[in-house]
């Protein structure tokens, strides 16, 4: 073959010495010449060695004129031959992007069936050449570190070549993955190293979006280093013009009271990734409920496992417009009928992505939840109002169940079946006790503490411990609040913290009428600590918004996809997860909240992070002996309703999930047996795995990476032979729902540094087919300089030459 074919033309010169021979015999003419006859006897004894050099002559110029055309059109030997001359062995390395974001579809054309007919293009083109080829095929949801699996790895390119890459495509489609080319690009050198006589030509067919892309230098890096090495680079972009995409980008249940019949509010997020407003966006909730599980009736989560289940279809909910590039959430209620495991999703009418217009939260309701009172009052006047407020009872269901102890009951008992704990009045606590309180504190649990007259600062120190207790801060002493009898400040300003939230605007007013006569004044070491209240208020709203709570019943969140999202999309296993809620929620010039305070300006509700778990304190009784908030005043019930929320949703382990991570349970090693057994969203077995016993004591079962969204479920039982079990929420990563498409300009800046070609789908081919074969243009050269000088010694040795006389 030819660089050039089209100058093969020029062979038609190779005539051009015969016509110039066949001319100078016409300019000949026979003349008679006596003289000549003698001459012409002795030629004709040498006529024919003569003739045969003229002949052969007129060849070699004919044929030194077809070697230049040859130069010009630079030949190609591809022929084992051809190898043996110093052929290259070319291996054609493709990156094939399978992030679900390659599903888009525009009308009938998608973008991954784009990326597949450029692939049968590069096979069927390729395939005609005969020099040696191999080929590899690595999908980007198959190159996670650790889990290589190329389709194709380093195979020949031969005649069967084309109906094998046909099966594998027939059936492969978009993944719900959402990692990066540049996971891909990696895994090069490991799976195609560099060999001396082999030339690599990476292949990239990518939608190439602007999030994976601009702005991302590790990705650059890898690119420089490729390309120093000598790689050849190809860019194949797949996809159409930019189009519009709704994502439902969160969906978790608020904070409240799970329990059967109990409205539970959950909140779905939708993310609009375009350049336009988009109006009556309709979103579709729906709950799924098994009936019957490992929750029983008295909650502590013993029994048998469900074996029935139901659907209960919810009003759809209605957005009036989602701006370009925002978010906007709205909240639902959901009943719950049963106790059991129950699986809530929302969804989108289509788009187009498909893959991520509908998201998962798996909720587990038991029958009620248990409060633990602790209250050392003979006949628990202390902690009467505050159950009043929790339990009233009657008609009134606040799913809440309460029982009272006395301090003992923390030394002696189990915790397990609380998720709050409230200490009133209470004058001291053993070293059991409090070890106990940290413990459930770490595990996720809330408390609050009401101070009283029983309450002794000396002993309080025990709790605080240089800082590192589960109490906040050092107590001075009772101290009085003289009585305002103008009434211009109120005795208790709030902050807009999901306790206290419910009191902004109007309803501020029923927090007028609260007096306090008296509460706990704090120790000056413990003033450098406290964060003041209005930075309180931007903390706390930084940490509604990393927990998924909405600040009002709608919010628009600019920006799109930074905030949850963001935090969610790496915290795919429990630890990530864990670290990335501390690190948003962390309180800033110090580690306690001032959630409100008096009309002197002193501290009346702290909070302090301690583990998993959250710390309230009230510097107040919570009974009417220091003040009269629980005298009628209905702001109190609703703020120890808003109080029990809060501190029960520290202790709820995430219920969502993302693709490309692996799911972790955590459990407690002196309780449960180590074998756990995962199942798929098709109740097929996923992997039965021993669970791995930690330093702490807990046991931890970590799965593969999940290459699905849906509901995955956990079986695994108690010391007790009791099964439970454990819904999982798999995601897919809504980042990966962003359409916006990096330009031909920002990714030249980008790549400026680096050789490469870009191409789009439509106008792809083989390319340059000089990489492949033997090149015989230098081989010509040379050849020619041969062939020119023998054609002037044979020049020489036919023309007549006088010899000089001496």
């Amino acid at each position: 073959m030819f660089i050039h074919p089209a100058l093969l033309w020029g062979f038609a010169l190779i005539s051009i010495p015969l016509v110039i021979h066949l001319i100078n015999l016409l300019r000949h003419r026979r003349v008679q010449w006596a003289a000549m006859e003698f001459l012409l006897a002795a030629y004709r004894k040498h006529r024919t060695r003569v003739r045969m050099k003229e002949l052969l002559l007129l060849l070699m110029r004919m044929a030194a004129v077809a070697i230049v055309v040859l130069l010009v059109a630079q030949p190609i030997l591809k022929s084992k031959l051809g190898a043996l001359l110093g052929g290259v062995k070319v291996h054609h390395i493709v990156i094939l992007d399978d992030s679900y974001s390659m599903s888009e579809r525009v009308q009938e054309s998608g973008t991954f069936d784009n990326a597949k007919r450029v692939l049968t293009q590069l096979a069927d083109e390729t395939i005609r050449q005969t020099f040696a080829q191999q080929f590899t095929l690595l999908r980007t949801s198959k190159s996670a570190a650790g889990h290589l699996k190329p389709d194709f790895h380093n195979i020949r390119m031969d005649v069967d070549f084309p109906t094998q890459l046909h099966g594998v495509l027939d059936n492969t489609q978009p993944s719900e993955s959402a990692i990066p080319v540049l996971d891909a690009l990696n895994a090069i050198e490991e799976l195609a190293p560099a060999a001396q006589d082999e030339k690599r030509i990476v292949y990239v067919l990518s939608d190439f979006r602007r999030k994976d892309w601009e702005e991302n230098t590790e990705l650059v890096e890898v690119l420089k280093k490729l390309d120093s090495a000598g790689v050849t680079l190809r860019l194949v972009d797949c996809a159409q013009a930019e189009t519009p995409n709704l994502t439902i980008s969160d969906l978790r249940a608020v904070e409240g009271t799970r329990a059967v019949n109990v409205p539970l509010m959950m909140k779905v997020r939708v993310t609009n990734y375009s350049n336009s407003l988009v109006k009556n966006v309709v979103v579709h909730p729906q709950v799924e409920s098994s009936f019957g599980s490992s929750t029983s009736s008295d909650g502590t989560g013993k029994g048998a496992e469900g074996t029935s289940s139901g659907t209960q279809m919810l009003p759809a909910l209605n957005i009036t417009e989602i701006p370009p590039h925002e978010s906007v959430e709205e909240t639902f209620p959901v009943r719950f009928p049963t106790a059991g495991s129950h699986r809530v999703t929302a969804s989108l009418d289509a788009d187009a992505i498909l893959t991520d217009n509908v998201a998962r939260c798996a909720e587990e309701i038991p029958p009620f939840e248990s409060v633990l009172v602790i209250d050392e009052s003979a006949d628990a006047t202390t902690s009467r109002p505050l159950i009043t407020a929790l339990a009233p009872g009657g008609n009134v269901n606040t799913g809440l169940v309460t029982r009272i102890e006395a301090p003992r009951f923390l030394s002696t008992n189990s915790l397990d079946e609380f998720k709050t704990i409230y200490l009133l009045n209470v004058s001291t606590l053993d070293a059991s006790a409090i070890t106990a309180l940290e413990t459930f504190l770490k595990n996720g649990g809330g408390v609050a503490c009401f101070l009283g007259d029983r309450t002794d600062p000396v002993l309080a120190q025990k709790w605080y411990r240089n800082g590192e207790g589960f109490f906040p801060v050092l107590l001075n002493g009772p101290t009085d609040l003289p009585i305002d009898l103008l009434q211009k400040v109120p005795d208790m300003r709030v902050s807009e913290h999901p306790i206290f939230r419910v009191f902004s605007g109007s309803a501020v007013a029923l927090l007028s009428t609260v007096n306090v006569s008296r509460y706990y004044s704090l120790d000056d070491a413990s003033l450098s600590d406290l964060v003041p209240l209005e930075t309180a208020e931007a903390e706390a709203k930084a940490r509604s918004r990393a927990e998924g709570n909405p600040a009002r019943n709608r919010a628009t969140v600019t920006d799109a996809g930074t905030s949850n999202a963001n935090a969610d999309s790496k915290a795919a296993d429990g630890t990530e997860k864990e670290k990335a809620t501390d690190t948003a929620t962390k309180p800033t010039g110090g580690d306690t909240l001032i959630l409100a305070q008096l009309r002197n300006n002193d501290p009346l509700v702290l909070e302090r992070q301690y583990g998993r778990g959250r710390v309230v304190v009230f510097l107040t009784s919570a009974d009417a002996s220091w003040n009269n908030w629980s005298q009628g005043n209905p702001s109190y019930v609703v703020a120890m309703l808003q109080l029990q929320a809060y501190l029960s949703y520290a202790q709820e382990e995430s219920s969502q999930w993302y693709t490309d991570a692996p799911l972790v349970l955590t459990l407690d090693g002196s309780r449960y047996l180590p074998e756990v057994r995962f199942f798929d969203a098709d109740a097929n077995l996923l992997e039965t795995l021993q669970a791995v016993l930690d330093s702490r004591g807990m046991l931890n079962a970590v799965t593969r990476p999940m290459t699905k969204s849906g509901f995955y479920t956990a079986e695994y039982t108690t010391s007790e032979q009791q099964p439970q079990r454990r819904v999982f929420a798999v995601q897919v990563d809504p980042k990966e729902g962003d359409t916006a498409r990096i330009d031909q300009e920002t990714l030249a800046n980008l790549l400026k540094d680096v050789q490469y070609e870009l191409s789009s789908f439509s106008v792809f081919h083989y390319g340059d087919e000089s990489l492949e074969g033997t090149q015989l243009t230098d081989f010509l050269l040379y050849f020619l300089v041969v062939w020119l000088f023998l054609e002037m010694l044979l020049a020489t040795s036919a023309s007549y030459h006088l010899k000089r006389e001496q």
